[in-house]
């Protein structure tokens, strides 16, 4: 019987990002609203403050890439 086994090295940014590094130093807020850029991939990402729903702690959102 043949295994597969696969290796990931880091955070993989560029096509199915799980997961984007913010520059910490370089964020800057709009509103409730931060942007910034991912270290690994150097995309501009942004992420933004939900408190949306009431049955939910409010919360800081996932770093996404900005369009």
């Amino acid at each position: 019987m043949t295994t597969l086994t696969i290796k990931t090295i880091g955070t993989v940014c560029q096509g199915v990002a799980k997961e984007h590094t913010p520059n910490i130093s370089a964020i800057s807020m709009v509103g409730d609203e931060q942007f910034t850029f991912c270290e690994m991939c150097e995309q501009n990402i942004e992420r933004w403050y939900d408190d949306s729903d009431d049955e939910r702690l409010p919360m800081w959102r996932d770093w996404k890439v900005s369009k």
